[in-house]
């Protein structure tokens, strides 16, 4: 079977630096047998209520059981098995390793209408029911709070990840604890996604259905020789970096740099759903040379990404000054070149920071700068847009971060002329397509369901 669609490097006029760029083959929905493991937070604080007038449980149950009927709609051949769990301070089990078809959704769906909130969340117990045995498992976690039973401390508790799984770790709200959502994505095979808004619950749960759905690709490794390749994970250039999986018509953009272009060879390599390798190499001799600035400020956006997260987790006040200096300069950068250009592109990378820049130094800077980095460097469909309502200068101010304001400026623009008036767009610069598609259904756009009344 062909995987590879398009596979490229470029690069850039007088620069050692290029992209190497890869589009896969559309597939099918996958026939391999695959496991989704679904564990769900049903503690106290589920119960409060979301923008709309539902509670974060109805969001959940709701995008719950639209991720059943899709799969039974569409997974014919009986190869996908769900389990549903819940945890509060302890885990209970809805139903275990079933293989959802459109027969079995009448008894499905009440069990998951029988599920309430209550006590306390204690993270570890139910990472550690999440392992299991079999291939293609994948472990989807959502909590909306903080370790507050059990271990707390979040690199005791990535020691219980399941690392014979792919794991996703969904972040419910602003009351959610990301650093240790951010350690625990930090093993092998995992992400973590933030959901801002409880409502849009579903285009984030409808990525990672996709994703699993359409997957093709295990395992794969990019290796460079005669260069090097950005990790945006750790803001560092190697030899060799770990990408993971990747669906069907996946489309990704990987920096380099090189000073030998004619030299440099890429390999990637990896697994089928069948654990058969699947290997690339592509010469540098081949590249094509183009002006690729729009991609030189996506590298400075995804490295000031990196810092936000970094200081957001020392809360230093001089750092903190110094950033949204550096901040504020690229983005007015990037605006002056939007107006020669009106990208889409650089459109998102003003967002990422723009974002980064209202909640830095903030209670809620660290879940912000870790999932725009993450959308950014994995090139989601799927990203936050929404900031907590307040004046930024407002919040910092209460947190004694810095006293004048005319610190960060660094000119006559007002934050309200500028950073604070941006207005941050919900489009993606990234493929849209299928993946969308999955999110509509995962979401239940424009469909009438009969769910729990209020």
């Amino acid at each position: 079977m062909a995987y590879f669609k398009n596979f490229e490097i470029k690069t850039h006029t007088d620069s050692d630096f290029g992209v190497f760029q890869i589009e896969l083959e559309k597939v099918e929905i996958t026939e391999a047998d695959q496991e989704i493991n679904l564990m769900i937070d049903n503690s106290g604080s589920m119960d409060d209520m979301c923008g709309d007038g539902t509670t974060k449980m109805h969001q959940i149950k709701h995008v719950t059981k639209n991720i059943l009927r899709f799969v039974a709609k569409n997974c014919i051949k009986g190869n996908v098995k769900i389990s549903l769990k819940t945890f509060n301070v302890d885990v209970e089990t809805i139903f275990d390793k079933t293989v959802v078809t459109e027969d079995i959704l009448d008894e499905l769906i009440p069990k998951i209408d029988k599920v309430y909130p209550n006590n306390g969340t204690d993270i570890g117990v139910a990472l550690k029911s999440m392992h299991s045995s079999g291939i293609n498992r994948h472990n989807i976690f959502m909590s909306d709070g903080d370790a507050n039973v059990g271990i707390t401390e979040p690199a005791e508790l990535a020691e219980h990840v399941d690392p014979n799984a792919i794991n996703t770790f969904v972040g419910f709200g602003l009351e959610h604890n990301p650093k240790i959502f951010a350690t625990l994505s930090e093993t092998k095979n995992s992400a973590y996604y933030f959901v801002d808004k409880v409502e849009k619950s579903g285009n984030a749960y409808g990525e990672i259905l996709d994703g699993i759905l359409y997957n093709c690709l295990k395992d794969v490794y990019i290796r460079i020789v005669g260069g090097t390749l950005y990790d945006w994970k750790t803001n560092e250039w190697k030899t060799e970096i770990f990408v993971g999986n990747m669906s069907g018509e996946a489309k990704k953009t990987f920096h380099i740099m090189s000073s030998k272009k004619e030299d440099m060879q890429i390999m990637m390599c990896g697994t089928n759903l069948l654990g058969e390798p699947v290997e690339l190499t592509v010469c540098g001799s081949t590249s094509k040379s183009e002006d690729l600035q729009k991609i030189i400020y996506r590298q400075k956006t995804l490295e000031i990404l990196f810092k936000a997260k970094c200081v957001n987790l020392k809360m230093n006040r001089d750092e903190i000054i110094e950033l949204k200096k550096e901040m504020k300069e690229i983005v007015a950068e990037m605006k002056a070149y939007m107006k020669e250009s009106n990208d889409a592109l650089i459109k998102n990378l003003c967002d990422d920071i723009v974002i980064t820049y209202r909640t830095l130094g903030t209670q809620f800077g660290h879940m912000y700068s870790c999932s725009r980095q993450t959308s950014q460097g994995e090139e989601r469909l799927y990203n936050v847009s929404d900031t907590p309502r307040f004046k930024p200068s407002r919040a910092w101010h209460s947190q004694n971060v810095f006293e004048e304001e005319e610190e960060l400026l660094n000119n006559n623009i007002s934050l309200d002329d500028f950073m604070d008036s941006h207005d941050v767009s919900e489009e993606t610069p990234y493929y849209l397509g299928r993946v969308a598609t999955v999110m509509r259904s995962v979401t239940g756009e424009g469909e009438e369901e009969e769910d729990e009344e209020f």
